[in-house]
């Protein structure tokens, strides 16, 4: 079973939101060509920070010790630095950093950080994996 925020899980629950806000926008959209859908769910609002705490720790102590990863990307490094901001407000209303950065991470994030590209290729893999699930389900 995993533990709550693991990597698996962090990573079902942002193709969960991904495929949903696909659904959503295509809906309220269906002039709009896929490409455009995808760019829209990029900068689109989400749940969370989709990171896992482990991860997020070890990313505040590099930006912290002014040391940014070799071949980050542009929206992971914007990610962080939002990230690191919140923390550090929340540390300066009196909040342990620990818990400020776990809290940070739950909280809602203002966009995906992802490219289209990105949102595309993550949004067609879950839902292929749904339909065959429900193709799985039919069958038995």
């Amino acid at each position: 079973m995993n533990k709550k925020g693991t990597h698996s899980e962090i990573t079902y629950g942002r193709d969960s939101e991904l495929t949903s806000l696909y659904h959503a926008l295509r809906r309220q959209h269906p002039e709009k060509r896929n490409e455009e859908i995808f760019r829209m769910m990029c900068v689109h609002p989400t749940s969370r920070f989709w990171i896992t705490y482990r991860h997020a720790l070890e990313m505040m102590r590099q930006l912290a010790k002014g040391t940014v990863p070799a071949g980050i990307r542009l929206l992971r490094l914007k990610m962080y630095q939002e990230i690191q901001r919140r923390a550090v407000r929340l540390e300066g209303e009196g909040m342990d950093y620990y818990t400020a950065l776990r809290k940070v991470i739950q909280s809602p994030a203002p966009e995906f950080y992802l490219t289209p590209l990105s949102c595309k290729e993550i949004t067609y893999r879950a839902l292929r994996r749904e339909r065959g699930v429900r193709k799985m389900v039919r069958n038995s």
